[in-house]
């Protein structure tokens, strides 16, 4: 590609992070849904539903219009098809980009700071983008599940057996709990438990696995992953992009897995795999791993390559099967 057709590739691009912008907006302050399926609505209207300011609303509207969010006859908005796809239950919802958008703005501004200064604030600074920390767990949810489906789910032969069996499975750095809800719909001989240290993050899992009645059989448990120890093991154990995030205390974390399994479970570890070459990066399924780990970085993590998670399993005794979904997405299976 020449370097005028990236310019102009750039530009187009600008332009939609401004429509996904747009559409941030109208998420979080209840906006688009608001205007799902409603008569059309003026400004006054809009914002007196959201309790928010009519004016702002009023200006909020134009803007969503002229990048075709929405769809108006006088001073009378309604969605249009554009607007619709980013309403977070649509098949295929938008949502998640709309929400990424503005997290990575966020972030590369603070990401900026923290180049000079050195500091790494950890997972912390995701709670401090407060329109953004209520909705990053759907936002996991509507980009990952359908992915998990397609391509996880068949890669996980075993758990046939386990539904089969009655197994139990518990999720270590659970979040929303959307990992072991979309297990347990798919496998009604299965149930959970999930684990993590975000109580707001617990209260949603616990709240939507009530919502699809899962509740008697998926339970969350707020605890610190590296101190949870069960009552009883569990014949799968689950580690659902999470690895990364406590790599720089894996043998407490494998000490956990073993306190957590039976002795012929399964472990189970999906991640992001981190190429063995700087070149790869230049892959156009692999260009945003690098501002990924970048971002990592700020959070102390950093982003694996199979091998070396290969290599910590088989140092803690686990026999790892490796496998490859695509150019980034990973299973391991010990």
């Amino acid at each position: 590609m020449t370097l005028d057709a990236t310019r102009d590739q750039l530009r187009d691009a600008a332009s939609e992070t401004t429509a996904l912008r747009l559409a941030f907006v109208g998420l979080t302050n209840g906006l688009l849904e608001t205007l799902d399926g409603a008569t059309p609505l003026t400004a006054e209207a809009l914002a007196d539903r959201t309790e928010t300011d009519a004016t702002y609303v009023q200006k909020w509207l134009d803007a969503a219009y002229a990048f075709e969010l929405l769809d108006a006859e006088g001073d009378d908005f309604e969605l249009s098809e554009l607007g619709e796809a980013f309403l977070p239950d649509e098949p295929g919802t938008l949502m998640p980009l709309a929400i990424q958008s503005v997290l990575s703005a966020r972030l590369t501004d603070r990401l900026s700071t923290l180049m000079r200064s050195g500091d790494q604030p950890g997972e912390a600074i995701i709670g401090e983008f407060d329109n953004i920390t209520p909705w990053f767990g759907r936002m996991l949810e509507s980009k990952f599940r359908p992915y998990f489906h397609e391509h996880v789910l068949p890669s996980l032969e075993h758990v046939e057996t386990l539904d089969e069996e009655g197994g139990r499975v518990l999720d270590l750095g659970c979040g929303n709990g959307w990992y072991l809800r979309a297990l347990l719909e798919t496998y009604d001989g299965l149930s959970g438990v999930g684990v993590d240290t975000m109580e707001a993050s617990l209260e949603s899992a616990r709240q939507a696995a009530d919502e699809s009645g899962l509740d008697d059989r998926l339970d969350f448990e707020h605890e610190d992953i590296f101190d949870y120890r069960p009552d009883a093991p569990f014949e799968a154990v689950v580690l659902n992009r999470t690895l990364h995030h406590v790599w720089d205390r894996v043998d407490e974390v494998f000490e956990t897995i073993d306190a957590s399994l039976v002795d012929d479970g399964t472990l189970m570890l999906w991640e992001p795999a981190w190429p063995d070459s700087r070149e790869a990066l230049r892959d156009p399924e692999r260009k945003g791993l690098g501002m990924r780990n970048l971002a990592e970085h700020a959070m102390g993590n950093r982003l694996l390559t199979p091998d070396e998670i290969a290599e910590a399993c088989r140092e803690h005794g686990y026999e790892p099967d490796v496998r490859r979904l695509d150019a980034i997405e990973t299973l391991i299976v010990g």
